[in-house]
């Protein structure tokens, strides 16, 4: 029984040795070559929520502190016993901010401050909110287009929200799978 246990735990401990981590700051670049996703020469957040060739499953990406204007889609794909992890980079603060945006007639992850279409990722302790002053939608009826971007959106399965800050939006988290 102790054999199988050790036989099981040595890929998990071969995994957790190989992971990698990556950076991503508001100024980053959007190129994707050797080099590039260091902490210093980072990604923008568009380009590193892609899924670069150098991301695998188990790695970790950084968001520097600073904001992130605009809206994000997530295609970061790791597994079950190796998610991805999205973190704030320790003790700087991250947003996401979406108040430049205005959802109507975007597709669907596009409506989100954080669109999340890959799985078993783990996103963690940073700020997705929309900095718009604006509070009021001036289209009278039961049901309005939406004016404001939602917080997050689930669109995967076998993804986590960790200790994340979301306010300020249309909704918080939609969860739809």
């Amino acid at each position: 029984l102790v054999l199988v246990g050790l036989l099981l735990l040595v890929p998990l401990l071969a995994l957790s040795a190989s992971a990698a981590d990556f950076y991503v700051s508001p100024t980053g670049t959007t190129s994707t070559a050797p080099g590039t996703g260091t902490i210093t020469n980072p990604w923008a957040l568009a380009t590193a929520l892609a899924q670069p060739a150098a991301v695998h499953p188990g790695d970790t990406i950084w968001l520097r502190g600073g904001r992130y204007a605009g809206v994000f889609t997530s295609y970061l794909t790791g597994t079950a016993v190796a998610p991805i992890k999205v973190g704030q980079y320790p003790g700087e603060r991250a947003t996401l901010d979406s108040g430049t945006v205005t959802p109507n007639g975007a597709s669907e992850s596009a409506m989100y401050g954080l669109g999340v279409n890959g799985t078993y990722t783990w996103y963690m302790d940073f700020e997705v909110t929309n900095s718009n002053t604006t509070r009021t939608n001036p289209t009278a009826g039961s049901n309005p287009p939406n004016e404001r971007v939602f917080g997050v959106g689930l669109f995967a399965s076998g993804n986590k929200i960790i200790n994340m800050v979301i306010h300020d939006t249309a909704q918080g988290i939609g969860s739809w799978t």
